[in-house]
């Protein structure tokens, strides 16, 4: 049981992590159509397996990594709330 423990708290904490987000993004009033491009824009890393596997796998990983989102998400480089009108 505790071998599989690490594998369970990522799998748990990926999907905390994609509630919050996909919860925030609707709470910012977003539209649908942006949103689907922003869930399968780290998907278009994979083209980096073009350049040769080791591009590609560092590609991939790079940007499916949730370290590089972290430094963002702390520096508060998200638009104020005032930047662009609510609808209501």
């Amino acid at each position: 049981m505790l071998d599989r423990l690490p594998h369970v708290l990522l799998r748990v904490e990926g999907l905390a992590v994609a509630a919050a987000a996909v919860a925030l993004y609707f709470h910012e009033d977003f539209g649908w159509i942006l949103f689907v491009a922003l869930i399968l824009a780290p998907d278009l890393s994979f083209a980096g397996y073009a350049f040769g596997p080791r591009a590609g796998a560092i590609a991939y990983d790079t940007v499916h990594t949730e370290i590089s989102r972290s430094p963002s998400a702390r520096s508060g480089s998200s638009p104020a709330p005032a930047a662009r009108p609510r609808s209501r």
